[in-house]
């Protein structure tokens, strides 16, 4: 049904390339053809998310039919896996981090050492990308693979919140042997029904129940969904599915016949709304040139002695339209203004809660941590931190892309703007402590140890040998214990002046990235809409040029009816064609 839909605008743009040519109006269907050969030819990313061990690497594995990400029972993956077709096996490990991306060639054998661990265990490495020659692939479809959302390392929730939106598909993963949790209903709801373009829930292992509590947990899964987000059951795409039956028996079994029924539907609907934006540009764009051409054929066929005042005032309105948008007080400024100051009192709400508990209870904990007093406790804390103010700017950049979508789907706008944040990449200085405790603290810090010995020496002076042996060894631990937690707290204190003012200013930085985005785009918006609204000035101002010639040439006036007719009419019929498209 699509590919008839496709055709049919390419045709168009085809039969009419050359007289909007003429109007001065071949870049922009140039574009619009560039556009349409993409979606022909663009292949389709699917995304797949959920919490840890739910199943989602073999439920990849049996989509595609190759045993490629690593499962285990006691592993769970850490990184992003990009699966895409390549005429040969190639594995791409991506490492570093966002704002300095390294890359390497890998064996895929040892695909398992950068995908399962923590960051220091697999190298910082970001994502793997591997290329397969696979029939599944090669038809344009791109698999993501993502760790678990419910972990607390912050890199997992900064690798998913980086993806998910440039999937064009999402499925979110569930297990029939774990009830839904509120981790999986919240994430659900603010991530993927938030920023997924769209999604499906896929029940794994429903191999491990009979086909009736299948079932039952299927309808027990949507009704929670339903209740918990608000959404319409009827709106709800979730399937259960046997990933292990998938790869252990031939295939058709674990419906992933339907699963691939349901990816196709999902991509077909996202593939629509790119085709339906097409068209309906495609349509404006005749509307500029046919406005002109028809004026002139009336003016010929009836001469309007107000025809001209009439198109005159149109362009008057424009011209207002015009000035409105550069002023501030307007109406249409104040509306705006007043839906992007919503959107920006959000995130920087959200920011400014996000940096306390950062800046506090964030760092408190992290320096508690016994991995921050060991020598090269400086470093490992600071690479903790960066974690989380990558996990931090990876959510304000969702936050941020989301705003400008909901403004930009005011009806001021109809449509037009498409604008997209950039990655955050703020970072901490990471770095070991070189000072050491100070000798005369050290000193200090173990004289209780000494009174500890001489009081157990009185208690135990009846027992031969204890009380001397006991006593000492009692003093020497507790000279040594003392001397240990001033060091820590030494060292806890110099950690947090180190990183403390460095968290403030990344802070800071982020919140002066969030201004900068929303600045570019007020630019943004004003300079679409007013490049439309001059676009339509243009038009008129061409007719009324065009009808003040023929009235001072009205000899020739039959004529060019002929001339303007013949241009006019493949135009229409064009428009016709294209506003008629059912998407």
């Amino acid at each position: 049904m699509l590919d008839k839909q496709v055709n049919v605008i390419k045709t168009t743009i085809e039969s009419i390339s050359a007289y909007m040519t003429q109007a001065k109006k071949g870049k922009k269907i140039s574009e619009l053809s560039k556009q349409l050969n993409e979606l022909k030819s663009s292949t389709t990313t699917v995304l797949v998310c959920g919490e840890f061990k739910r199943g989602k690497s073999t439920f990849i594995n049996a989509l595609i039919g190759r045993d490629v990400c690593p499962t285990a029972r006691k592993i769970c993956t850490s990184v992003v896996s990009i699966i895409k077709y390549g005429q040969k096996e190639k594995a791409t490990r991506i490492f570093g981090d966002f704002s300095n991306l390294q890359q390497e060639i890998v064996q895929f054998d040892d695909i398992k050492e950068y995908t399962v661990g923590t960051a220091e265990e697999i190298g910082n490495t970001i994502c793997m990308e591997l290329e397969l020659p696979l029939d599944e692939l090669k038809r344009g479809l791109i698999i993501i693979d993502t760790p678990g959302v419910g972990g607390l390392d912050p890199r997992h929730a900064m690798l998913t919140n980086y993806f998910l939106p440039q999937a064009d598909v999402t499925l979110f993963m569930t297990d029939v042997n774990e009830p839904l949790s509120i981790t999986e209903l919240k994430y659900y709801k603010d991530k993927v029904l938030q920023y997924a373009k769209h999604s499906a829930i896929i029940v794994n292992k429903a191999d491990l129940k009979d086909k009736n509590s299948v079932e039952e947990i299927r309808k027990d899964t949507i009704n929670k969904v339903s209740t918990y987000t608000q959404v319409d059951v009827d709106s709800l795409d979730v399937i259960a599915v046997s990933a292990a039956d998938c790869i252990r028996e031939e295939e058709g079994l674990g419906n992933f016949a339907k699963v691939r029924e349901l990816i196709a539907n999902l991509i077909n609907d996202y593939k629509a709304g790119i085709l339906e934006g097409i068209r309906d540009s495609l349509s404006e764009q005749l509307e500029l040139v046919i406005t002109p051409l028809q004026a002139q054929i009336t003016q010929i066929e009836s001469p309007d002695v107000d025809q001209i005042k009439d198109l005159s005032n149109k362009k008057s309105e424009i011209e207002a339209k015009i000035l409105d948008m550069n002023n501030p007080t307007s109406t249409f400024r104040v509306s705006v203004s007043k839906k992007i100051a919503s959107e920006h009192e959000l995130i920087i709400n959200w920011l400014n809660e996000a940096s306390i508990d950062l800046s506090s209870t964030g760092l408190n904990v992290l320096l508690k941590d016994e991995r921050s007093k060991a020598e090269d406790g400086g470093k490992w804390l600071g690479q903790k931190i960066n974690d989380a103010m990558e996990a931090m700017g990876s959510e304000i950049t969702l936050k941020l892309n989301k705003a400008f979508e909901n403004i930009a789907k005011m009806p001021e706008f109809d449509g037009l703007l498409n604008y997209r944040a950039k990655q955050f990449t703020g970072r901490v200085m990471a770095k070991n402590l070189q000072s050491s405790t100070p000798v005369y603290k050290r000193i200090l810090s173990s004289t209780p140890g000494w009174g500890v010995a001489m009081i157990s020496g009185i208690l135990l002076e009846s027992i031969p040998i204890v009380n001397i042996i006991a006593p000492l060894a009692l003093g020497i631990y507790t000279g040594y214990k003392n001397q240990k937690d001033v060091a820590n707290s030494q060292q806890e204190s110099q950690l947090r002046q180190l990183y403390q003012p460095q968290i403030s200013v990344a802070t800071q930085n982020m919140r002066n990235y969030v201004e900068s985005r929303f600045s570019e785009f007020q630019s943004e918006w004003i300079s679409v809409i007013s490049a439309r609204a001059k676009d339509y000035k243009d038009s008129l101002q061409f007719s009324i040029m065009e009808i003040q010639k023929m009235k001072q040439q009205i000899n020739i006036a039959v004529s060019k009816k002929v001339s303007l007719q013949n241009q006019l009419n493949p135009l229409v019929k064009a428009k016709n064609d294209i506003d008629n498209l059912d998407i």
